[in-house]
């Protein structure tokens, strides 16, 4: 009984990886897709995505005058 156990679970095992082949095979081009909307897509509010600007030259300048006025 053990060894018919056994042999159920690998062939259960083997059907679902055949499912996920499968539909990796027949749905791939659709998931793609799909990923590569998700990654596009903001989950932000838009507006926020739109105003946000930060400005690295003028943080770096402040870094910089913060660190002259400690030493003299």
């Amino acid at each position: 009984m053990k060894t018919f156990m056994l042999v159920v679970k690998i062939l259960v095992a083997l059907a679902a990886i055949a499912g996920i082949i499968y539909v990796i095979y027949k749905y791939g081009d659709r998931i793609v897709a799909w990923v590569k909307k998700l990654r596009t897509t903001c989950f932000c509010r838009k507006s926020d995505c739109d105003d946000f600007e930060f400005d690295f030259d003028a943080a770096e300048d402040a870094a910089i005058a913060e660190q002259t006025d400690f030493e003299g």
